[in-house]
């Protein structure tokens, strides 16, 4: 039973090994290999943009969001896309996005949680399944709230000016589209 004890830190070692190993295998290949020309070009453009000041980690984090998309019930990736469209897309932010901060964060507190799973203490190790699930989540809805309180301040004005400018003779549509452009949306500044 000693030697078991004794290999454990051995095994660790190699585990993470393997794992960095793996990792800049997968950071050195070219995941685009199997896809037909248009879909490459569309990746490429959106690798770019993504790349461009992005860290080792961050860009393998981002290879591995396919994995995870495969893994995750069409469910939690429809409700994730709402969370998103529902926070406004601010800064490109994407479904991908919010999933690459959660293989960021599961990559970062992955050694602690096999150290928990060593000791046996299962409350640690829930506690960071729970940070890697929350922390990207908590960010997205946070910005959806404060999203949403805008749009609710804005909109009795919205609606205040709009009616002026229809019963003003204005048609509809061009109102709409006036008052539109003076409000800009809840993501955007108002001009006044």
């Amino acid at each position: 039973m000693n030697w078991l004890i004794g290999a454990i830190p051995g095994l660790v070692a190699m585990t993470a090994f393997l794992v960095f190993v793996r990792g800049y295998r997968m950071l050195r290949t070219d995941p685009a290999m199997d896809l037909g020309a248009d879909e490459v070009a569309l990746l490429r453009g959106a690798e770019q943009q993504r790349s461009k000041g992005q860290s080792a980690i961050t860009s393998l984090s981002y290879r591995l969001v396919p994995t995870l998309r495969k893994v995750l019930p069409p469910k939690a990736l429809r409700w994730l896309q709402r969370q998103v469209d529902l926070a406004g897309r601010p800064d490109g932010l994407d479904v991908d996005s919010v999933l690459a901060r959660s293989i960021l964060w599961m990559m970062i507190i992955s050694p602690a949680a096999l150290i928990f799973v060593l000791q046996g203490n299962l409350l640690l190790l829930l506690l960071c399944v729970a940070v890697v699930i929350v922390l990207p989540l908590a960010r997205l809805t946070a910005t959806a709230r404060k999203r949403r309180e805008q749009i609710d301040a804005d909109l009795p004005d919205f609606l205040d000016v709009l009616a002026v400018t229809v019963t003003a003779g204005i048609g509809f549509r061009t109102a709409l589209a006036t008052v539109a452009e003076r409000f800009g949306g809840p993501s955007r500044t108002r001009s006044n």
